[in-house]
């Protein structure tokens, strides 16, 4: 009895020797590991920056990263050349390693990046961009476009993180009206107007205060105030005087 005992206790033994040696080794290889390469992640299935195009900031935020050893490269330095890029609302960056074999890791650079959400397009004679809602600029991706409401005409900074905002978030949160206007135009004094998917005319909004009395209307005269031919008779339907809405003829 004593005897299996004993041998139970060495065969215990033996294992715990045999798992704090492993432990030590790989420690030991892990702390030597050398950046093999750049993997990047990103939170959304849609991109609108390439993995490419992180991976080139890696690398050129870290001159000889090939072959460099991971416990000495400076990942925050890497984040904010990152974060300097315009579609990237953050970025978090850390090193890793994964077996190559039974007996060997290799390792290298992870880079999760969480892209900006455009809110609007505000195109120009130009070109344009998009912005978010935090008022940040992305210039128009290659690699995908997305359906958001088109802002053209004088932005300021003071309508941009105002009245424009106001406005948009009524539209994005009205079914109706989200898939009726296709655009906001802003004119030099500050005024709005809209452009309807169909009807070939302008909704004159004014400035973007009282709005559920404004569009109240305007879904009035779409559905009880015109008629199927008065679609295209009208340049102008304008919604700025409180207590009537004046349309003008082509």
């Amino acid at each position: 009895m004593k005897k299996k005992i004993l041998i139970k206790f060495g065969s215990l033994v033996l294992l715990v020797i045999f798992i704090v040696v492993t432990t030590v080794l790989i420690v030991n290889q892990v702390k030597g590991l050398r950046c093999s390469g750049v993997e990047v992640f990103f939170k959304e299935k849609e991109h609108f920056v390439s993995e490419k195009a992180i991976s080139n900031i890696v690398f050129s935020s870290t001159k000889g990263l090939m072959g460099s050893k991971l416990k000495t490269l400076n990942t925050q330095r890497i984040e904010q050349q990152i974060k300097k890029h315009p579609w990237v609302k953050n970025a978090e960056v850390y090193v890793g390693f994964e077996s190559a074999d039974k007996k060997f890791f290799k390792g290298g650079v992870k880079v999760k990046v969480d892209q900006r959400e455009p809110y609007y397009r505000y195109v120009t004679s130009g070109g344009g961009y998009y912005v978010d809602k935090e008022g940040y600029k992305m210039p128009f991706s290659r690699l995908n476009t997305v359906d958001v409401m088109v802002v053209t005409g004088r932005i300021t900074p003071e309508i941009a993180k105002g009245e424009l905002i106001t406005l948009l978030e009524y539209i994005y949160d009205d079914t109706y009206l989200k898939s009726l206007i296709e655009q906001v135009h802003i004119r030099a004094n500050g005024e709005f107007v809209l452009v309807p998917r169909v009807g070939g005319h302008l909704v004159e909004l004014g400035y973007a205060d009282d709005l559920d009395r404004k569009f109240r209307h305007l879904q009035a005269l779409y559905e009880d105030g015109f008629n199927g031919s008065d679609w295209g008779k009208y340049k102008y339907v304008s919604l700025k005087f409180r207590n009537q809405i004046v349309c003008t003829r082509k």
